[in-house]
């Protein structure tokens, strides 16, 4: 348990990274999940990003692959019954015991849908992974982090231009 001053600069810390200057900021006026979206946190941490749209979009997905997340995020989110679903697992371009693939929690029978994708330095293997997804004609937003790695902007860039998706 930690005293109320640090979980409000914890707290304060986290709105912080909302500012327009953040490479955390994900949305825009015009850029954000919709009451449509199924909405997926991939690479949550302590997933203050569902926090702020839990309310508005029609499912949340949070995954987080640090096991020291799995029951806050489990508690925080448990009053919203089935509208929510943590996964503790890593998210990449293949399933295996530790490993998942965003395809492995999609259905037919939607079409509108927001990724925000945080996975220190992983995105690519993300996107590769959810590569049927992307190539189907549906509506998909996707916010992905691209500061890991050198060349992950360009790469990320160059991967979802050949998906036709607008960057």
């Amino acid at each position: 348990n930690l005293p109320s001053n640090m979980i409000k600069t914890k707290f304060n810390a986290l709105l912080c990274e909302q500012d327009v200057e953040s490479p955390h900021k994900y949305f825009t006026t015009d850029f954000k999940p919709s009451s449509k979206d199924y909405f997926y946190d991939i690479g949550s941490a302590e997933a203050i990003i569902s926090l702020s749209v839990v309310e508005k979009v029609k499912k949340n997905y949070i995954f987080e692959y640090d096991s020291k997340w799995f029951m806050p995020l489990t508690k925080t989110f448990e009053k919203f019954g089935d509208k929510v679903v943590v996964i503790n697992k890593f998210v990449s371009d293949k399933t295996t015991n530790d490993k998942v693939k965003i395809s492995d929690y999609i259905s037919d029978d939607h079409n509108d849908y927001f990724f925000k994708i945080d996975v220190e330095g992983e995105e690519l293997d993300v996107l590769r992974g959810m590569e049927n997804i992307l190539d189907k004609n549906i509506n998909i937003k996707i916010a992905v982090c691209t500061y890991h790695n050198g060349k992950d902007f360009q790469s990320v860039v160059e991967f979802l231009s050949n998906k036709n998706f607008n960057i």
